[in-house]
Protein backbone atom coordinates (compact mmCIF):
# COMPACT_ATOMS: atom_id res chain seq x y z
CA UNK A 1 0.00 0.00 0.00
CA UNK A 2 1.42 3.40 -0.89
CA UNK A 3 2.50 5.43 2.11
CA UNK A 4 0.34 8.47 2.85
CA UNK A 5 1.73 11.65 1.36
CA UNK A 6 2.92 14.47 3.58
CA UNK A 7 1.15 17.79 3.30
CA UNK A 8 2.78 19.24 0.19
CA UNK A 9 1.66 22.71 1.19
CA UNK A 10 3.63 22.75 4.45
CA UNK A 11 2.16 24.19 7.64
CA UNK A 12 0.26 26.94 5.83
CA UNK A 13 1.17 30.34 4.50
CA UNK A 14 2.23 32.95 7.03
CA UNK A 15 0.64 36.38 6.97
CA UNK A 16 2.69 39.07 5.29
CA UNK A 17 4.69 41.21 7.64
CA UNK A 18 3.07 44.53 8.51
CA UNK A 19 4.86 47.83 8.28
CA UNK A 20 6.31 49.28 11.43
CA UNK A 21 4.70 52.29 13.03
CA UNK A 22 6.66 55.41 12.13
CA UNK A 23 8.19 57.57 14.77
CA UNK A 24 6.33 60.60 16.01
CA UNK A 25 8.58 62.92 14.00
CA UNK A 26 7.49 61.45 10.67
CA UNK A 27 4.33 62.43 8.88
CA UNK A 28 1.80 60.30 7.05
CA UNK A 29 -0.01 61.00 3.86
CA UNK A 30 -3.51 61.28 5.22
CA UNK A 31 -6.75 61.18 3.42
CA UNK A 32 -7.45 64.83 4.22
CA UNK A 33 -3.97 66.23 4.24
CA UNK A 34 -2.36 67.83 1.27
CA UNK A 35 1.32 68.42 0.81
CA UNK A 36 2.13 66.00 3.61
CA UNK A 37 5.34 63.97 3.35
CA UNK A 38 4.93 60.32 2.27
CA UNK A 39 5.99 57.66 4.73
CA UNK A 40 8.14 54.82 3.32
CA UNK A 41 8.25 51.69 5.49
CA UNK A 42 11.67 50.33 6.34
CA UNK A 43 10.67 46.66 6.80
CA UNK A 44 8.91 45.20 3.76
CA UNK A 45 8.58 45.66 0.05
CA UNK A 46 9.73 48.99 -1.15
CA UNK A 47 7.37 49.11 -4.09
CA UNK A 48 4.32 47.61 -5.72
CA UNK A 49 6.65 45.63 -8.03
CA UNK A 50 8.19 43.94 -4.98
CA UNK A 51 4.77 42.90 -3.73
CA UNK A 52 3.92 41.43 -7.09
CA UNK A 53 7.26 39.63 -7.10
CA UNK A 54 6.52 38.01 -3.75
CA UNK A 55 3.07 36.94 -4.92
CA UNK A 56 4.61 35.47 -8.05
CA UNK A 57 7.08 33.50 -5.93
CA UNK A 58 4.25 32.03 -3.84
CA UNK A 59 2.30 31.11 -6.97
CA UNK A 60 5.38 29.48 -8.43
CA UNK A 61 5.89 27.35 -5.32
CA UNK A 62 2.21 26.44 -5.32
CA UNK A 63 2.45 25.39 -8.98
CA UNK A 64 5.53 23.23 -8.33
CA UNK A 65 3.81 21.46 -5.43
CA UNK A 66 0.67 20.91 -7.49
CA UNK A 67 2.73 19.53 -10.35
CA UNK A 68 4.53 17.15 -8.00
CA UNK A 69 1.21 15.92 -6.63
CA UNK A 70 -0.12 15.34 -10.15
CA UNK A 71 3.03 13.40 -11.05
CA UNK A 72 2.59 11.09 -8.05
CA UNK A 73 -1.07 10.60 -8.97
CA UNK A 74 -0.15 9.78 -12.58
CA UNK A 75 2.45 7.25 -11.38
CA UNK A 76 -0.18 5.51 -9.24
CA UNK A 77 -2.63 5.35 -12.16
CA UNK A 78 0.09 4.09 -14.49
CA UNK A 79 1.08 1.46 -11.92
CA UNK A 80 -2.50 0.24 -11.72
CA UNK A 81 -2.87 0.05 -15.50
CA UNK A 82 0.47 -1.69 -15.93
CA UNK A 83 -0.38 -4.11 -13.13
CA UNK A 84 -3.71 -4.95 -14.74
CA UNK A 85 -1.92 -5.58 -18.01
CA UNK A 86 0.57 -7.71 -16.07
CA UNK A 87 -2.27 -9.86 -14.75
CA UNK A 88 -3.55 -10.41 -18.30
CA UNK A 89 -0.12 -11.28 -19.65
CA UNK A 90 0.45 -13.59 -16.69
CA UNK A 91 -2.43 -15.81 -17.76
CA UNK A 92 -1.31 -15.68 -21.37
CA UNK A 93 2.17 -16.69 -20.21
CA UNK A 94 0.98 -20.22 -19.59
CA UNK A 95 0.32 -20.94 -23.25
CA UNK A 96 3.42 -19.04 -24.34
CA UNK A 97 5.59 -21.03 -21.94
CA UNK A 98 4.06 -24.28 -23.13
CA UNK A 99 4.76 -23.40 -26.74
CA UNK A 100 8.26 -22.25 -25.90
CA UNK A 101 9.00 -25.43 -23.98
CA UNK A 102 7.52 -27.51 -26.75
CA UNK A 103 9.69 -25.79 -29.32
CA UNK A 104 12.78 -26.73 -27.32
CA UNK A 105 11.80 -30.40 -27.18
CA UNK A 106 13.29 -32.52 -29.94
CA UNK A 107 10.81 -33.85 -32.49
CA UNK A 108 12.52 -37.20 -32.39
CA UNK A 109 14.60 -38.57 -29.55
CA UNK A 110 16.15 -41.91 -30.42
CA UNK A 111 17.05 -42.65 -26.84
CA UNK A 112 13.68 -41.74 -25.26
CA UNK A 113 13.22 -45.23 -23.89
CA UNK A 114 16.93 -46.02 -23.77
CA UNK A 115 18.15 -48.25 -21.00
CA UNK A 116 19.92 -45.75 -18.73
CA UNK A 117 20.16 -47.84 -15.59
CA UNK A 118 21.66 -50.91 -14.09
CA UNK A 119 18.65 -52.90 -12.83
CA UNK A 120 15.91 -55.02 -14.35
CA UNK A 121 13.23 -52.36 -14.10
CA UNK A 122 14.88 -50.36 -16.89
CA UNK A 123 14.47 -52.56 -19.93
CA UNK A 124 11.94 -50.99 -22.30
CA UNK A 125 13.05 -49.54 -25.64
CA UNK A 126 11.14 -47.97 -28.53
CA UNK A 127 11.78 -46.91 -32.08
CA UNK A 128 13.50 -43.69 -33.01
CA UNK A 129 10.22 -42.20 -34.23
CA UNK A 130 8.80 -41.75 -30.73
CA UNK A 131 7.57 -38.17 -30.28
CA UNK A 132 6.89 -36.08 -27.21
CA UNK A 133 3.63 -34.76 -28.66
CA UNK A 134 0.76 -36.60 -26.98
CA UNK A 135 3.17 -38.47 -24.73
CA UNK A 136 1.36 -37.38 -21.55
CA UNK A 137 -1.81 -39.20 -22.62
CA UNK A 138 0.14 -42.42 -23.16
CA UNK A 139 1.94 -42.33 -19.82
CA UNK A 140 -0.48 -44.40 -17.78
CA UNK A 141 2.50 -45.47 -15.68
CA UNK A 142 6.13 -44.53 -15.11
CA UNK A 143 7.49 -47.98 -14.28
CA UNK A 144 10.50 -47.64 -16.60
CA UNK A 145 13.21 -45.04 -16.61
CA UNK A 146 12.27 -44.11 -20.17
CA UNK A 147 8.67 -43.34 -19.24
CA UNK A 148 9.70 -41.47 -16.10
CA UNK A 149 12.11 -39.33 -18.10
CA UNK A 150 9.42 -38.66 -20.72
CA UNK A 151 7.20 -37.34 -17.94
CA UNK A 152 9.94 -35.15 -16.48
CA UNK A 153 10.96 -33.84 -19.92
CA UNK A 154 7.55 -32.31 -20.45
CA UNK A 155 8.86 -29.64 -18.08
CA UNK A 156 12.66 -30.03 -18.21
CA UNK A 157 13.66 -31.37 -21.66
CA UNK A 158 17.31 -31.92 -20.75
CA UNK A 159 16.85 -34.15 -17.68
CA UNK A 160 18.93 -37.33 -17.74
CA UNK A 161 18.97 -40.02 -15.06
CA UNK A 162 19.85 -43.59 -14.17
CA UNK A 163 18.59 -45.82 -11.40
CA UNK A 164 21.25 -46.00 -8.66
CA UNK A 165 22.77 -49.34 -7.71
CA UNK A 166 22.66 -48.29 -4.03
CA UNK A 167 19.00 -47.21 -4.14
CA UNK A 168 18.10 -48.77 -0.77
CA UNK A 169 20.94 -47.06 1.08
CA UNK A 170 20.36 -43.75 -0.68
CA UNK A 171 16.65 -43.79 0.19
CA UNK A 172 17.35 -44.62 3.85
CA UNK A 173 19.90 -41.80 4.03
CA UNK A 174 17.42 -39.18 2.78
CA UNK A 175 14.55 -40.57 4.87
CA UNK A 176 16.49 -40.35 8.12
CA UNK A 177 18.04 -37.00 7.25
CA UNK A 178 14.56 -35.54 6.73
CA UNK A 179 13.40 -37.04 10.05
CA UNK A 180 16.11 -35.02 11.82
CA UNK A 181 14.39 -31.81 10.69
CA UNK A 182 10.77 -32.91 11.00
CA UNK A 183 9.52 -36.07 12.76
CA UNK A 184 7.63 -38.52 10.60
CA UNK A 185 4.82 -38.57 13.19
CA UNK A 186 4.35 -34.79 12.79
CA UNK A 187 0.83 -33.87 13.94
CA UNK A 188 -1.30 -32.84 10.94
CA UNK A 189 -2.69 -29.30 10.78
CA UNK A 190 -6.38 -28.55 11.34
CA UNK A 191 -8.44 -26.78 8.70
CA UNK A 192 -12.21 -26.29 8.28
CA UNK A 193 -13.00 -28.72 11.07
CA UNK A 194 -10.79 -31.53 9.78
CA UNK A 195 -7.56 -32.43 11.53
CA UNK A 196 -6.08 -34.96 9.14
CA UNK A 197 -4.48 -37.19 8.20
CA UNK A 198 -4.06 -35.40 4.87
CA UNK A 199 -2.75 -36.89 1.63
CA UNK A 200 0.88 -36.10 2.54
CA UNK A 201 0.46 -37.94 5.83
CA UNK A 202 -0.92 -41.00 4.01
CA UNK A 203 2.08 -40.81 1.64
CA UNK A 204 4.46 -40.70 4.62
CA UNK A 205 2.72 -43.71 6.17
CA UNK A 206 3.44 -45.61 2.94
CA UNK A 207 7.14 -44.90 3.43
CA UNK A 208 7.09 -45.95 7.06
CA UNK A 209 5.27 -49.18 6.21
CA UNK A 210 7.81 -49.93 3.52
CA UNK A 211 10.65 -49.64 6.02
CA UNK A 212 8.93 -51.55 8.79
CA UNK A 213 6.65 -54.13 7.16
CA UNK A 214 7.91 -54.95 3.68
CA UNK A 215 8.05 -58.61 2.73
CA UNK A 216 11.37 -60.33 2.41
CA UNK A 217 12.85 -59.83 -1.03
CA UNK A 218 10.79 -56.71 -1.81
CA UNK A 219 12.96 -54.09 -3.47
CA UNK A 220 12.51 -50.34 -3.42
CA UNK A 221 11.85 -50.38 -7.17
CA UNK A 222 9.00 -52.87 -6.65
CA UNK A 223 7.16 -50.22 -4.65
CA UNK A 224 8.29 -46.90 -6.16
CA UNK A 225 9.38 -47.80 -9.67
CA UNK A 226 12.38 -45.86 -11.02
CA UNK A 227 12.12 -43.18 -8.30
CA UNK A 228 13.68 -42.54 -4.91
CA UNK A 229 10.76 -41.36 -2.75
CA UNK A 230 10.99 -38.28 -0.50
CA UNK A 231 8.60 -38.06 2.46
CA UNK A 232 8.04 -34.55 3.82
CA UNK A 233 4.85 -33.04 5.35
CA UNK A 234 5.13 -29.93 3.16
CA UNK A 235 1.74 -28.36 3.82
CA UNK A 236 1.72 -29.17 7.55
CA UNK A 237 4.98 -27.27 7.99
CA UNK A 238 3.80 -24.41 5.79
CA UNK A 239 0.57 -24.00 7.78
CA UNK A 240 1.82 -24.66 11.31
CA UNK A 241 5.36 -23.30 11.13
CA UNK A 242 4.95 -20.69 8.37
CA UNK A 243 7.70 -22.32 6.34
CA UNK A 244 10.20 -25.15 6.29
CA UNK A 245 12.75 -25.85 9.04
CA UNK A 246 16.06 -24.09 8.49
CA UNK A 247 18.50 -26.30 6.66
CA UNK A 248 15.93 -28.79 5.35
CA UNK A 249 15.96 -27.57 1.77
CA UNK A 250 19.72 -27.16 1.77
CA UNK A 251 20.11 -30.72 3.04
CA UNK A 252 17.85 -32.02 0.27
CA UNK A 253 19.64 -30.16 -2.50
CA UNK A 254 22.98 -31.46 -1.21
CA UNK A 255 21.73 -35.04 -0.77
CA UNK A 256 19.83 -35.37 -4.06
CA UNK A 257 22.00 -36.59 -6.94
CA UNK A 258 21.61 -34.86 -10.27
CA UNK A 259 21.44 -38.14 -12.22
CA UNK A 260 18.72 -39.79 -10.09
CA UNK A 261 14.93 -39.28 -10.23
CA UNK A 262 12.99 -38.52 -7.03
CA UNK A 263 9.27 -38.35 -6.27
CA UNK A 264 7.18 -36.65 -3.57
CA UNK A 265 3.52 -35.83 -2.79
CA UNK A 266 2.46 -32.28 -1.94
CA UNK A 267 -0.79 -30.58 -0.93
CA UNK A 268 0.83 -27.14 -0.80
CA UNK A 269 -1.37 -24.72 -2.84
CA UNK A 270 1.55 -22.49 -3.80
CA UNK A 271 3.86 -25.42 -4.44
CA UNK A 272 6.76 -26.72 -2.40
CA UNK A 273 9.20 -24.51 -4.29
CA UNK A 274 7.68 -21.21 -3.12
CA UNK A 275 9.70 -21.29 0.10
CA UNK A 276 12.63 -22.67 -1.86
CA UNK A 277 12.59 -19.63 -4.12
CA UNK A 278 12.87 -17.41 -1.06
CA UNK A 279 16.08 -19.30 -0.30
CA UNK A 280 17.33 -18.56 -3.81
CA UNK A 281 17.07 -22.21 -4.85
CA UNK A 282 15.87 -22.59 -8.42
CA UNK A 283 13.60 -25.53 -9.25
CA UNK A 284 14.75 -25.80 -12.85
CA UNK A 285 18.44 -25.67 -11.94
CA UNK A 286 18.70 -27.18 -8.45
CA UNK A 287 15.79 -29.69 -8.34
CA UNK A 288 14.97 -30.53 -11.98
CA UNK A 289 14.83 -34.25 -11.17
CA UNK A 290 12.14 -34.11 -8.44
CA UNK A 291 8.71 -35.25 -9.68
CA UNK A 292 5.92 -33.60 -7.65
CA UNK A 293 2.49 -35.21 -7.38
CA UNK A 294 0.31 -32.28 -6.32
CA UNK A 295 -3.24 -31.96 -5.04
CA UNK A 296 -2.77 -28.21 -4.44
CA UNK A 297 -2.16 -27.14 -8.03
CA UNK A 298 1.63 -26.91 -8.47
CA UNK A 299 3.42 -30.03 -9.65
CA UNK A 300 3.94 -32.47 -12.50
CA UNK A 301 0.98 -34.80 -11.79
CA UNK A 302 -2.44 -33.54 -10.56
CA UNK A 303 -3.99 -35.41 -7.63
CA UNK A 304 -7.44 -35.14 -6.03
CA UNK A 305 -7.68 -32.67 -3.12
CA UNK A 306 -9.15 -34.64 -0.22
CA UNK A 307 -10.53 -33.73 3.19
CA UNK A 308 -12.91 -35.72 5.40
CA UNK A 309 -14.75 -38.62 3.68
CA UNK A 310 -18.37 -38.09 2.62
CA UNK A 311 -21.02 -40.78 2.36
CA UNK A 312 -22.68 -41.41 -0.99
CA UNK A 313 -26.23 -40.09 -1.46
CA UNK A 314 -29.08 -42.58 -1.81
CA UNK A 315 -30.43 -42.89 -5.37
CA UNK A 316 -32.65 -39.95 -6.35
CA UNK A 317 -34.37 -39.59 -9.76
CA UNK A 318 -32.95 -36.60 -11.61
CA UNK A 319 -36.39 -35.58 -12.82
CA UNK A 320 -37.40 -34.93 -9.20
CA UNK A 321 -34.45 -32.67 -8.35
CA UNK A 322 -35.21 -28.98 -7.99
CA UNK A 323 -32.01 -27.28 -9.16
CA UNK A 324 -30.30 -27.73 -12.50
CA UNK A 325 -27.01 -26.59 -10.94
CA UNK A 326 -26.06 -25.29 -7.51
CA UNK A 327 -23.17 -24.18 -5.34
CA UNK A 328 -22.93 -23.20 -1.68
CA UNK A 329 -19.56 -21.86 -0.56
CA UNK A 330 -17.51 -18.87 0.45
CA UNK A 331 -16.01 -16.13 -1.73
CA UNK A 332 -13.01 -14.29 -0.33
CA UNK A 333 -10.15 -12.25 -1.75
CA UNK A 334 -8.31 -15.39 -2.85
CA UNK A 335 -11.02 -17.10 -4.89
CA UNK A 336 -13.59 -14.44 -5.80
CA UNK A 337 -11.93 -14.05 -9.20
CA UNK A 338 -13.52 -17.38 -10.15
CA UNK A 339 -16.57 -17.59 -7.90
CA UNK A 340 -18.17 -14.17 -8.36
CA UNK A 341 -18.09 -14.41 -12.20
CA UNK A 342 -19.44 -17.95 -11.86
CA UNK A 343 -22.43 -16.67 -9.90
CA UNK A 344 -23.09 -13.76 -12.28
CA UNK A 345 -22.85 -15.85 -15.44
CA UNK A 346 -24.98 -18.67 -14.02
CA UNK A 347 -27.79 -16.35 -12.94
CA UNK A 348 -27.66 -14.59 -16.31
CA UNK A 349 -27.93 -17.97 -18.05
CA UNK A 350 -30.82 -19.03 -15.81
CA UNK A 351 -32.79 -15.87 -16.62
CA UNK A 352 -32.52 -16.68 -20.34
CA UNK A 353 -33.35 -20.40 -20.07
CA UNK A 354 -35.84 -20.39 -17.18
CA UNK A 355 -33.76 -23.04 -15.40
CA UNK A 356 -33.77 -22.99 -11.62
CA UNK A 357 -30.29 -22.54 -10.18
CA UNK A 358 -28.84 -21.65 -6.77
CA UNK A 359 -25.40 -20.11 -6.33
CA UNK A 360 -24.93 -18.78 -2.81
CA UNK A 361 -21.57 -17.29 -1.85
CA UNK A 362 -21.63 -17.60 1.89
CA UNK A 363 -22.26 -20.05 4.69
CA UNK A 364 -25.27 -22.35 4.61
CA UNK A 365 -25.59 -25.41 6.83
CA UNK A 366 -27.82 -27.38 4.48
CA UNK A 367 -25.36 -27.42 1.56
CA UNK A 368 -25.51 -31.21 1.41
CA UNK A 369 -29.31 -31.13 1.06
CA UNK A 370 -29.01 -28.55 -1.74
CA UNK A 371 -26.45 -30.74 -3.50
CA UNK A 372 -28.62 -33.84 -3.16
CA UNK A 373 -31.49 -31.90 -4.76
CA UNK A 374 -29.35 -30.73 -7.72
CA UNK A 375 -28.64 -32.29 -11.10
CA UNK A 376 -25.16 -30.70 -11.28
CA UNK A 377 -22.87 -29.05 -8.76
CA UNK A 378 -20.25 -26.36 -9.34
CA UNK A 379 -16.82 -27.07 -7.87
CA UNK A 380 -14.84 -23.84 -8.40
CA UNK A 381 -11.17 -23.58 -7.58
CA UNK A 382 -10.22 -22.16 -4.18
CA UNK A 383 -6.98 -20.51 -3.06
CA UNK A 384 -5.16 -23.20 -5.01
CA UNK A 385 -6.11 -24.50 -8.44
CA UNK A 386 -7.91 -27.50 -6.97
CA UNK A 387 -11.09 -27.81 -4.92
CA UNK A 388 -12.04 -29.80 -1.81
CA UNK A 389 -15.66 -29.59 -2.96
CA UNK A 390 -14.80 -31.55 -6.09
CA UNK A 391 -13.88 -34.76 -4.29
CA UNK A 392 -16.75 -34.25 -1.84
CA UNK A 393 -19.18 -34.15 -4.77
CA UNK A 394 -17.61 -37.23 -6.36
CA UNK A 395 -17.66 -39.17 -3.09
CA UNK A 396 -21.37 -38.35 -2.77
CA UNK A 397 -22.01 -39.64 -6.28
CA UNK A 398 -22.92 -36.36 -7.99
CA UNK A 399 -21.70 -34.84 -11.28
CA UNK A 400 -19.38 -31.83 -10.82
CA UNK A 401 -18.66 -28.83 -13.06
CA UNK A 402 -15.10 -27.78 -12.31
CA UNK A 403 -14.55 -24.01 -12.72
CA UNK A 404 -11.02 -22.72 -13.31
CA UNK A 405 -9.35 -19.53 -14.48
CA UNK A 406 -5.63 -19.70 -15.29
CA UNK A 407 -4.79 -23.42 -15.59
CA UNK A 408 -7.15 -26.42 -15.24
CA UNK A 409 -5.88 -28.77 -12.54
CA UNK A 410 -7.92 -31.85 -13.40
CA UNK A 411 -6.81 -35.10 -11.79
CA UNK A 412 -7.47 -38.11 -14.06
CA UNK A 413 -7.65 -35.66 -17.00
CA UNK A 414 -8.76 -38.25 -19.58
CA UNK A 415 -11.89 -38.90 -17.51
CA UNK A 416 -12.70 -35.18 -17.52
CA UNK A 417 -11.88 -34.62 -21.20
CA UNK A 418 -14.21 -37.45 -22.21
CA UNK A 419 -16.89 -36.21 -19.75
CA UNK A 420 -16.93 -39.49 -17.86
CA UNK A 421 -16.81 -38.09 -14.31
CA UNK A 422 -17.69 -34.42 -14.84
CA UNK A 423 -17.44 -31.24 -16.88
CA UNK A 424 -14.81 -28.50 -16.96
CA UNK A 425 -15.55 -24.80 -17.54
CA UNK A 426 -13.19 -21.86 -17.76
CA UNK A 427 -14.33 -18.58 -16.23
CA UNK A 428 -15.94 -16.64 -19.04
CA UNK A 429 -17.29 -19.77 -20.73
CA UNK A 430 -19.68 -20.98 -18.04
CA UNK A 431 -22.80 -20.10 -20.03
CA UNK A 432 -21.39 -21.97 -23.01
CA UNK A 433 -20.78 -25.06 -20.84
CA UNK A 434 -24.26 -24.94 -19.33
CA UNK A 435 -25.77 -24.60 -22.83
CA UNK A 436 -23.81 -27.68 -23.93
CA UNK A 437 -25.02 -29.78 -21.00
CA UNK A 438 -28.65 -28.63 -21.29
CA UNK A 439 -28.83 -29.24 -25.06
CA UNK A 440 -26.44 -32.12 -25.72
CA UNK A 441 -26.49 -34.25 -22.55
CA UNK A 442 -29.67 -36.07 -21.60
CA UNK A 443 -30.80 -36.91 -18.09
CA UNK A 444 -30.18 -40.58 -18.90
CA UNK A 445 -26.54 -39.78 -19.74
CA UNK A 446 -26.14 -37.84 -16.51
CA UNK A 447 -27.60 -40.74 -14.55
CA UNK A 448 -25.07 -43.08 -16.18
CA UNK A 449 -22.31 -40.65 -15.21
CA UNK A 450 -23.46 -40.82 -11.60
CA UNK A 451 -23.43 -44.61 -11.72
CA UNK A 452 -19.89 -44.56 -13.10
CA UNK A 453 -18.75 -42.09 -10.43
CA UNK A 454 -20.17 -44.27 -7.65
CA UNK A 455 -18.46 -47.36 -9.11
CA UNK A 456 -15.11 -45.48 -8.98
CA UNK A 457 -15.64 -43.91 -5.56
CA UNK A 458 -13.39 -46.21 -3.54
CA UNK A 459 -10.73 -46.68 -6.22
CA UNK A 460 -10.27 -43.04 -7.27
CA UNK A 461 -11.80 -40.55 -4.81
CA UNK A 462 -10.70 -41.69 -1.34
CA UNK A 463 -7.30 -41.53 0.36
CA UNK A 464 -6.82 -45.28 0.01
CA UNK A 465 -7.88 -45.19 -3.62
CA UNK A 466 -5.55 -42.31 -4.49
CA UNK A 467 -2.60 -44.06 -2.80
CA UNK A 468 -3.36 -47.12 -4.93
CA UNK A 469 -3.52 -44.95 -8.07
CA UNK A 470 -0.11 -43.50 -7.19
CA UNK A 471 1.30 -47.00 -6.70
CA UNK A 472 0.00 -48.11 -10.11
CA UNK A 473 1.36 -44.95 -11.69
CA UNK A 474 4.87 -45.56 -10.35
CA UNK A 475 5.04 -49.31 -10.96
CA UNK A 476 2.69 -50.03 -13.87
CA UNK A 477 0.81 -52.55 -11.73
CA UNK A 478 -2.53 -53.72 -13.18
CA UNK A 479 -1.93 -51.83 -16.40
CA UNK A 480 -1.21 -48.47 -14.82
CA UNK A 481 -3.27 -45.60 -13.42
CA UNK A 482 -5.65 -42.83 -14.51
CA UNK A 483 -3.13 -40.24 -13.27
CA UNK A 484 -1.28 -38.31 -15.98
CA UNK A 485 1.77 -36.07 -16.28
CA UNK A 486 1.54 -32.40 -17.17
CA UNK A 487 3.88 -29.45 -17.56
CA UNK A 488 4.80 -27.91 -14.22
CA UNK A 489 2.99 -24.53 -14.07
CA UNK A 490 5.12 -21.47 -14.64
CA UNK A 491 6.65 -19.79 -11.60
CA UNK A 492 5.07 -16.48 -10.69
CA UNK A 493 7.74 -13.85 -11.08
CA UNK A 494 8.26 -11.21 -8.46
CA UNK A 495 6.69 -7.94 -9.48
CA UNK A 496 8.60 -4.67 -9.69
CA UNK A 497 8.08 -2.48 -6.66
CA UNK A 498 5.98 0.00 -8.62
CA UNK A 499 3.56 -2.71 -9.73
CA UNK A 500 2.93 -3.80 -6.15
CA UNK A 501 0.51 -0.87 -5.96
CA UNK A 502 -1.78 -2.97 -8.14
CA UNK A 503 -1.66 -5.86 -5.64
CA UNK A 504 -2.74 -3.46 -2.91
CA UNK A 505 -5.53 -2.18 -5.14
CA UNK A 506 -6.81 -5.69 -5.86
CA UNK A 507 -6.86 -6.51 -2.16
CA UNK A 508 -8.64 -3.25 -1.43
CA UNK A 509 -11.32 -4.05 -3.98
CA UNK A 510 -11.70 -7.56 -2.56
CA UNK A 511 -12.62 -6.23 0.88
CA UNK A 512 -15.01 -3.53 -0.30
Amino acid sequence: MPEPHADVFGDGLEDAETATIPSSGEEHEGLLGEGVKKFVPTNGPSSTDDLESEDSSLCFRFSICSLAFLCVLCLCVASFLLGTRFETLKHQRVDLDALETKSKMPQERKDLWKDLGTTKIITTTTSSTTRFEGMAEQLTSLETMGKALACMRLTNPDVEAAYPTDAEEHFAEIFYNVSKFVPMDWKPHNWAGYGGPWIENHWINVGKRYLAQRHKGTKLSDVFGPFIPIFVPWVDMAVKSKGYPGGLVKMLTESMRRNVLYITVSQHDSGIFEAVRNLKINREKDMPNLLVLSSGGNGHVPLPLLKQPEEAFPPTPMSSRRYFVSFIGSANMFNKGARIPMKEQTEKWASKTNKEVLVHLGGMKNWREIMQNSTLTFVPRGFGRNSFRCTEVLQMGRVPIYVWNDIPWTFYPNLWDKEIIGFSAQVGKIEETLDHIAKDVSLEQLERMEEKILSMRDTHFTYEGVMDQISKFMTGRDGGSDLRCTVYPYARKKRPRLLRVNRWWLQFRAFR
